[in-house]
């Protein structure tokens, strides 16, 4: 069996994502300290330009920090839930061929994913998160693990070699 999912992802994802926040953290700072220039440094004859460096400043910051937040760090920490459902999950197991649906979804506050059928079947039911598409070898399983309806491991068939 070989597994998709391990233990050590989750420490990594956590560290990844931690420093994403210290990326987000550090350009809220320095937007704010943008603004407090633009407003120290204000006085009658230049205020109309101080106004549009601190309205600028705190726009883009905020803006960055926004996209940071929600396309990089509520990502990781999805994965982060993902995988700890996966590895805490019940077992169950099926029995193949299988190949891709061309299924591809993304939940909202969850991951992203791509469906996968056993051969000749109508409907798709098990998905596999896409970042561990490159590890699996839907050619080559006979038998797969899922957990909630995901694939967590896979068994390869020797005599396709």
């Amino acid at each position: 069996m070989i597994e998709l999912y391990s233990p050590k992802e989750i420490a990594l994802l956590k560290k990844k994502r931690n420093v994403w926040i210290g990326i987000a953290v550090a350009v809220a700072v320095l937007a704010l300290a943008f603004c407090i220039f633009f407003c120290a440094r204000t006085d009658t004859s230049n205020r109309d330009r101080m106004l549009l460096g601190t309205i600028i400043s705190s726009t883009l910051g905020g803006w960055i920090v926004i996209t940071l937040t929600h396309f990089v760090i509520e990502d990781y920490r999805n994965a982060e839930k993902h995988i700890v459902a996966v590895l805490e999950g019940p077992r169950e197991y099926e029995e193949g061929p299988f190949e891709w649906t061309g299924e591809h979804l993304r939940v909202r506050k969850g991951i992203s994913m791509t469906g996968i059928r056993k051969v000749g079947a109508v409907k798709g039911n098990l998905y596999l998160y896409d970042a561990k598409k490159k590890s699996f070898q839907v050619e080559r399983a006979v038998r797969v693990c899922t957990v909630y309806g995901f694939v967590a491991a896979y068994e390869v068939s020797d005599d396709l070699d």
